[in-house]
């Protein structure tokens, strides 16, 4: 299947031990270059994207995501961020020693 501008997707993760299920758009797609993504159901709105650029060193990848929690989820939010960057930065490790191995 072709991915692009309003391509649909769902996905499931778990934050702060509660399952999330949301469903989401792309928002942008320019190929080697970047994506961006909104969520259209879930249990707050979220959206981000990752762009990828040429440097003197290789790619830099930069992931994005924006989210406005509400609930129980704005009570944890701090500690959301934490859990969040940190699985950002695993997933980014994962991807640079899968594309470098």
């Amino acid at each position: 299947s072709v991915i692009g501008i309003g391509t649909t997707y769902q996905y499931i993760v778990q934050v702060m031990g509660r399952k999330i299920e949301t469903e989401g758009e792309v928002t942008a797609h320019e190929p080697h270059s970047r994506y961006a993504w909104k969520s259209t159901k879930g249990p707050f709105p979220l959206s981000g994207g990752t762009t990828f650029e040429e440097t003197s060193a290789g790619v830099s990848v930069t992931d994005t995501v924006e989210a406005e929690p509400g609930g129980f989820f704005k009570l944890a939010e701090p500690l959301m961020v934490k859990q969040q960057q940190s699985q950002m930065k695993k997933d980014l490790a994962a991807l640079k020693q899968l594309l470098e191995g």
